[in-house]
């Protein structure tokens, strides 16, 4: 299970993502979330042979690439819509099977839940030819904010290419149960992002400062097979990363092998 264990880059702000790999494999997580928001990975600034080397350099660290992610939530709409086909570019030149992206912030739902259906049918032709699968993260307060939009977008994209990213605090804000959740997304969850969550504030914790019932979502991540990566996602002001990194692996470890 452990080598399936692993951690956004983002949260080490910005320090090069060769360095955030090296540390993270010395705490002992077994693979990385590549985020491309950072300065030295942005989407339009990777190209093949860059993309290469630093699969090169995480093979030689020992530690797994499970997914390159791209949100780019404050960029202008259309630089973020030409970056998230990038994405799927990129995780190809860099071997990865997953690329995790979001939606936009909800102001007009009707006229972009029709806009985002069109975006994702086209960013799915991109990933089959790449074969790389979209893992679509629901967001609260986004256009996909919750896993019953999840499962009607992905319905309504028909691609065998648009799958979940679950991110376990989203869901307990979100949905009226988790596990009832997990259980009801099943297979189409590919990647997990991982938080605690106290009450229904959009403020991600470390493992035992929310409220969320680890055993009970263990039994239902076994109930349904999910054999993913395990991707812990903290970030905020004034977080100290690798002592995150650790206190979270620590987490972890202890609810989920």
């Amino acid at each position: 299970m452990t080598e399936r264990f692993g951690y956004r880059t983002g949260s080490f702000g910005d320090w090069p993502v060769e360095r955030t790999a090296q540390e993270l494999f010395r705490l002992g997580y077994g693979c990385v979330e590549l985020c491309l928001e950072r300065d030295d990975v942005r989407p339009e600034l990777l190209y093949e042979a860059r993309c290469r080397e630093l699969r090169r350099t995480l093979d030689r660290l020992g530690i797994g690439l499970a997914s390159v992610s791209y949100h780019g939530d404050s960029e202008p709409p259309d630089r973020r819509r030409e970056n998230q086909k990038r994405a799927v570019q990129v995780a190809r030149w860099l071997g990865a099977g997953i690329v995790v992206l979001n939606a936009e912030k909800s102001v007009d739902q009707a006229r972009q839940w029709a806009e985002h259906v069109e975006r994702f049918k086209a960013l799915c032709a991109l990933a089959e030819r790449a074969d790389v699968t979209i893992a679509l993260e629901p967001e609260p307060l986004l256009v996909v904010g919750s896993s019953q939009e999840m499962a009607e977008m992905m319905r309504l994209v028909g691609s065998p290419c648009l799958k979940v990213n679950l991110d376990i605090g989203h869901a307990q804000i979100t949905d009226a149960d988790l596990c009832s959740t997990i259980r009801a997304l099943g297979s189409d969850i590919v990647h997990l992002h991982l938080e605690d969550i106290k009450g229904r504030v959009h403020r991600h914790l470390l493992f035992g400062d929310g409220d969320i019932d680890w055993a009970a979502v263990r039994q239902a991540l076994d109930a349904i097979g999910y054999g993913g990566p395990y991707v812990v996602d903290l970030f905020g002001p004034g977080l100290d990363p690798l002592s995150a990194a650790e206190q979270a692996l620590a987490g972890l470890r202890s609810r989920f092998s």
